[in-house]
């Protein structure tokens, strides 16, 4: 009888961790899930804001908005003669690529004024294995102009892919540069390629 008791509690014991095992993956889980939709839905914004600035007056405002959204991702740097000043938020998925979810992604906005006008937006993704950049410049002179360049590995394989554009580009062209995907931070498997980061790079090429 004392064995079957001490059985019997052992048992009991066993199925208790068991449960509360069950108990913490299972908040685990959804603080992860929850965790990875609003990591997406940052990034979508932060994403969308680039494609916003079209002036120094849109530039201030979306700075404002990031230094209060992203204080602790955001930092700010002046040009040596102290006329340009360059505004920097990024965030990226730490915590799923902690726990080895999805591979380590970031996504970086690069506000850059000189005297106090809008000079300059930068979008980028990056992964271990690629990344894309879109670089738009402000200049009341320059003639419309786009440009797709890449860096490659010894293979040949593109590791670095940079759009350089001047902002009176055609909309639906400078719409698409931007068309970065969020879901490359939060997608299982992440994103492998320049065209997973930017599905749109197959048709700005041929523009």
């Amino acid at each position: 009888m004392h064995s079957k008791a001490i059985s019997s509690q052992f048992g009991a014991r066993i199925f208790g961790s068991i449960w509360w095992l069950s108990v913490v993956v299972f908040v685990l889980a959804l603080g992860l899930a929850a965790y990875a939709i609003h990591l997406r839905r940052s990034a979508r914004a932060l994403i969308d804001a680039a494609a916003k600035i079209q002036t120094t007056t849109d530039a201030e405002r979306e700075i404002a908005i990031w230094r209060q959204r992203l204080p602790r991702d955001y930092s700010e740097s002046r040009s040596a003669d102290g006329r340009g000043r360059a505004f920097q938020f990024q965030m990226s998925n730490y915590l799923l690529s902690k726990f080895r979810l999805v591979p380590k992604t970031g996504t970086l906005l690069q506000v850059t004024t000189s005297s106090g006008q809008l000079s300059e937006v930068l979008l980028g993704m990056y992964t271990e294995k690629s990344s894309v950049w879109a670089q738009e410049e402000f200049s009341e002179k320059e003639p419309e102009q786009f440009n797709v360049s890449f860096q490659r590995d010894g293979s040949g394989k593109p590791i670095k892919t940079i759009l350089m554009f001047t902002s009176n580009l055609a909309a639906t062209k400078r719409e698409g540069a931007f068309a970065f995907d969020a879901n490359c931070l939060v997608r299982p498997g992440g994103c492998r390629s320049a065209e997973e980061i930017l599905p749109t790079l197959p048709q700005l090429q041929n523009y």
